[in-house]
């Protein structure tokens, strides 16, 4: 007799089953994503990846502070590459950390969407007033 192969959801070992829940717009929302995903994936396995990738976002924007560390230390590394030999080393460094720091302004919302739990880029983009810090 002939081994049956089996379709359906991927396996996960012997991992504990978990019944949960659904809201009837919940779970069109989870077959429309499903729908648009190739190999159209059925619900199960549609959860399933979208639980992972909220769980690999979550590891991406815990690490975003080691990112913003060494994006600051890039953009440190380039200013002085860059920067006009013939100014005193503390006007250097003066207009090293302006640049780095960025305008008034755009510190002012950076901490205040950090309080709000925001990310820069969900910032509207009206919200920033048209002055700039001469450098």
């Amino acid at each position: 007799m002939a081994a049956r192969t089996k379709k359906g959801r991927r396996t996960t070992g012997h991992d504990a089953v978990a019944t949960i829940r659904l809201s009837s717009e919940l779970r069109e929302s989870v077959d429309a994503w499903a729908a648009k995903q190739s190999g159209k994936p059925a619900r199960a396995e549609a959860i399933l990846r979208l639980v992972e990738l909220g769980l690999e976002t979550t590891r991406r924007r815990e690490s975003a502070p080691n990112r913003a560390a060494k994006a600051s230390e890039m953009a440190a590394q380039e200013i002085d590459r860059i920067s006009d030999p013939s100014a005193t080393k503390e006007e250097r460094q003066l207009r090293k950390r302006r640049l780095i720091k960025g305008p008034k302004e755009f510190r002012e919302i950076r901490k205040k969407s950090r309080e709000d739990g925001q990310r820069w880029s969900d910032i509207q983009p009206g919200a920033v007033s048209g002055k700039r810090n001469r450098i």
